[in-house]
């Protein structure tokens, strides 16, 4: 092979071998909204987080958390009687909380001056450590109190300078914690806990 095609395609590897590799390590607090509601209002509470994060290279990172918030489900169908299709009545309220770990894989790009935007996404294992069923009718009560969700999201950091990093995030855990299913028309309809969080935080790196 030419000598200078094999150049043009290590361009790249090389490019990233020699980009900076750092560490950075914060906290992150913020506004939890639990969605997973069917037939009560969604509820919102504080929830926060120790984060670490490993930059692979100007536009690649890996984030680690361990976060704590609560979650909550609830859904109500009400049964059928029929000469053809009967259904039972099914109902839920869960309350709870949980030690989430997620690991995201994230995108960034510069906006401009010291403003960096991302998107990212992952899986995360969670932790019940606290599972209350308030009120369950015909609804399976022996649930596992761990189980994974996909995490997503978005988020945007100002550069304070090479070591501090303010953030601002929006993410999303879904299908997690499932809890059940009703009696649908056609197909049931299953339940889950969902929990949107809003995320301000800081990062440090302690490197000399």
């Amino acid at each position: 092979m030419n000598t200078k095609v094999v150049y043009f395609l290590l361009i790249p590897l090389l490019g990233l071998s020699q980009q900076k590799k750092d560490w950075f390590f914060g906290a992150e607090i913020g506004l939890n909204t639990i969605t997973s509601h069917s037939f009560i209002e969604n509820k919102k509470s504080l929830q926060g987080g120790l984060v670490a994060e490993y930059y692979m290279n100007n536009h690649w990172s890996l984030t680690g958390k361990i976060k704590y918030f609560e979650t909550s489900v609830s859904y109500f169908r009400a049964g059928t009687n029929g000469s053809l299709f009967s259904s039972d009545t099914k109902a839920l309220i869960f309350t709870g909380s949980v030690l989430s770990m997620p690991l995201t894989i994230k995108w960034n790009h510069k906006l401009f001056s010291k403003f960096t935007g991302n998107v990212r996404a992952g899986f995360a294992y969670n932790l019940e450590t606290k599972s209350n069923y308030e009120l369950a009718i015909n609804t399976n009560t022996n649930r596992p109190k761990s189980f994974g969700c996909f995490v997503a999201g978005l988020g945007l950091e100002y550069n304070i300078n090479p070591k501090n990093i303010l953030f601002l995030e929006l993410e999303t855990n879904q299908l997690g914690g499932y809890k059940g299913n009703d009696n649908g028309l056609v197909f049931p309809t299953n339940y889950y806990t969902t929990n949107n969080l809003l995320n301000i935080g800081i990062k440090h790196n302690f490197k000399k």
